[in-house]
């Protein structure tokens, strides 16, 4: 189900939109959304109490391979439709709050060089950036909203 919603459906939105920007001849600007499990690999130490036991992994191998694949699907079309006014970047969030349990919570935060999860705005503030002209000349880039996560 990751791979088609994540992998297949990305790729689908993504021809779609090229496919109608070069037909109609409009600029076009389409932001993808990875995680930072398409450039890094899961810290186990978040998701198991123990450390040798990989079965009880709440990030499966499915849901890494189909993030990995959106940073350089979107340097494929920056790189293939920029001469058509296409640009494309991809923002790569991680630890965004959401009802998570107070365990994970903390497993996070500790784990986290910012000594916590994002909220939702710290990621919607890139997503404007990356829709205005303020990105004009950005394309191919992925952006990382990580609060350090990715620095270790």
């Amino acid at each position: 189900k990751s791979l088609d919603i994540n992998l297949l459906g990305t790729i689908n939105i993504s021809q779609i939109f090229c496919e109608y920007f070069v037909k109609n001849k409009i600029k076009g600007n389409i932001i993808n959304i990875a995680s930072t499990y398409s450039i890094v690999a899961p810290n186990i130490a978040l998701y198991n109490k123990n450390l040798s036991s990989i079965k009880k992994m709440n990030k499966p191998m499915d849901y890494v391979i189909s993030k990995s694949s959106i940073p350089n699907l979107t340097r494929y079309i920056a790189t293939n439709y920029g001469r058509q006014n296409i640009r494309a970047n991809c923002l790569v969030p991680h630890g965004i709050k959401n009802q998570h349990k107070k365990d994970f919570i903390k497993k996070y935060s500790n784990l986290s060089p910012m000594g916590r999860m994002s909220d939702v705005s710290e990621v919607i503030g890139p997503i404007i950036f990356l829709s205005t002209k303020a990105s004009s000349y950005m394309t191919g880039s992925t952006l990382i909203i990580d609060g350090g996560w990715t620095a270790w």
